[in-house]
């Protein structure tokens, strides 16, 4: 009897063994690719209500100007093409004083780049893809063309931009960056 039981015993643990998991067949997991990321929100600058201008970098000794556009919302303005950009030198304040009148129309010295159209650009305005960052440059910005050699040390920029519903508003910048 005993033979029996045993016999049973590992009938059931055999056939219990039979179609088991071996572990030896890969199993290929589906392959979820992720969602592709929403395109950002950008605001075309002919269609924004708003134009806020922030400056990041002005460069006064070779003329560069970094800065970004955003609407009321704080999306990135995009496709600015028409600017004016005015760059304002100054002499020392302090040491710089006349009491001549005559002196005071020397008072600053000004260069001024523009795009109202296309091709009838001075400088040159590149904008970083659907981020509303853009770069101005600049290749014939001399101070002591129109001043005494040495005598601008204070430096001013102005940057509008210009969409079909508005621009941003005027403001003179110190170098910066």
């Amino acid at each position: 009897m005993k033979k029996l039981i045993y016999l049973s015993l590992a009938a059931v643990l055999g056939l219990g063994a039979c179609g088991g998991d071996d572990n030896n067949v890969d199993v290929d997991d589906p392959i979820v690719e992720p969602p592709p990321p929403p395109a950002p929100v950008v605001t075309d600058v002919d269609k924004a209500g708003e134009i806020i201008l922030g400056l990041g970098r002005f460069d006064p000794e070779t003329g560069d100007v970094d800065f970004s556009l955003t609407d009321a919302d704080g999306n990135p303005v995009v496709n600015a093409k028409h600017y004016n950009i005015v760059f304002m030198g100054f002499p020392d304040n302090q040491t710089n004083k006349s009491l001549n009148p005559k002196a005071w129309q020397r008072w600053h010295v000004y260069y001024k780049y523009d795009c109202a159209a296309e091709g009838e650009c001075s400088g040159t305005l590149s904008e970083e893809a659907d981020t509303g960052k853009y770069q101005f440059r600049v290749t014939d910005l001399d101070w002591e063309a129109d001043a005494a050699t040495g005598s601008v040390i204070n430096y001013k920029v102005s940057v509008i931009v210009n969409g079909a519903l508005a621009s941003n508003s005027f403001e003179l910048f110190e170098p910066k960056g």
